[in-house]
């Protein structure tokens, strides 16, 4: 639902619909591919993002960062 509500407020004003418009037709050559796009959004369901979540977000994929702070004086 998060990602459909930045989409309509990306194309929230005629300037901004027409330029969404614009990309799509460029990079795939169908002004109406945005719209199949937001049409695919919705039809995501909890539990296709579950599924997808645990077979990529796995102990095997994930990469840790450590960061500490520099000591004053040091960068």
């Amino acid at each position: 639902n998060q990602e459909l509500l930045n989409l309509y407020d990306d194309i929230s004003d005629s300037s901004s619909l027409g330029t969404w418009l614009g990309e799509y037709l460029m990079l795939s050559d169908n002004y109406m591919r945005g719209f199949e796009v937001i049409d695919a959004y919705k039809s995501i369901k909890p539990e296709d993002l579950q599924r997808v979540a645990k077979q990529y977000l796995t102990k095997k994929n994930r990469s840790v960062v450590v960061v500490t702070p520099a000591k004053k004086g040091k960068s």
